[in-house]
């Protein structure tokens, strides 16, 4: 029992002083300034049918799609203590492998792999809330949420064994039927994490920031669902349905900057 409220006393000894730091309101500031990006982003989906098709009869497939890309570029931020905005442009070099198999009564699916090489250059926009605490003196930490948008500039692929195709162009590989504007690669982000602003010498500060990006399916996804729909004739998949698709595209992003604290 001794023990026990030592352990007790000693908790709250620690405690007391970290509660005290956060419970202190951060003093407003603004500031400003620019570094460098890196990330990767992870693509992982399947979908699977197993239902009767006017087409094709008993349907049963099953598609896997997975891509890794590695990011890197550079970022301007704007920070008001609680908020902050960045200015952002990402390019990203990827590899991507497509796999379809699965037969129906009157037919057998079985399609080549898709596979290659790919690129994209996007911009970003990217709006957080976060509440900054005072380790000591000079350095502070922040956990942080927020969302971000892209805006498609350059798509391309590679494919193995064939010349580059420019996306942009408004076909896709796919099939010949379909226009794909460069929009349709605009993506939205939802990123969750942390940073750090270490003083170097006032106004000068340096800032990390780790953060983990999940990203919503892009209008180009759901226009490649449709033609997956179209082209086996099975019903609009779900999460939990017959079809079903599961997947997440999402990745980790480390930035850098030096800031200046006005």
């Amino acid at each position: 029992m001794k023990l026990m409220k030592k352990y007790i006393l000693v908790f709250l000894a620690v405690l007391g002083p970290v509660c005290s730091v956060m419970a202190k309101p951060p003093e407003f500031t603004l500031s400003a300034g620019g570094g460098l990006l890196l990330g990767g982003l992870f693509t992982r989906y399947t979908l699977t049918a197993d239902e009767q098709t006017a087409k094709h009869g008993q349907t049963n497939l099953e598609m896997n799609q997975s891509m890794d890309q590695f990011n890197y570029g550079g970022y301007l931020f704007f920070d008001a203590t609680y908020g902050e905005f960045t200015l952002e442009i990402h390019r990203g070099i990827n590899q991507y492998q497509e796999t379809l198999s699965g037969f129906g009564e009157r037919t057998v699916i079985n399609d080549m792999p898709r596979e290659g090489l790919g690129a994209e250059t996007m911009l970003g926009f990217t709006l957080v809330g976060k509440y900054p605490f005072s380790l000591r003196e000079g350095l502070s930490v922040y956990p942080l949420v927020g969302v971000e948008y892209q805006i498609a500039l350059v798509e391309k692929r590679t494919p193995d064994g064939k010349k580059e195709q420019n996306r942009a162009g408004g076909k896709t590989e796919l099939d010949g039927s379909r226009d794909f504007s460069l929009s349709m690669w605009n993506s939205v982000f939802i990123n969750a994490g942390a940073g750090l602003d270490f003083m170097i010498k006032y106004p000068l500060f340096l800032r990390t920031e780790l953060v983990y990006r999940f990203r919503l399916k892009t209008p180009a996804e759901n226009e490649a669902m449709d033609y997956v729909e179209d082209r086996f004739d099975i019903s609009h998949p779900t999460l939990f349905g017959n079809p079903r698709i599961s997947g997440l595209t999402h990745g980790p992003e480390l930035r850098v900057a030096l800031g200046y604290r006005f």
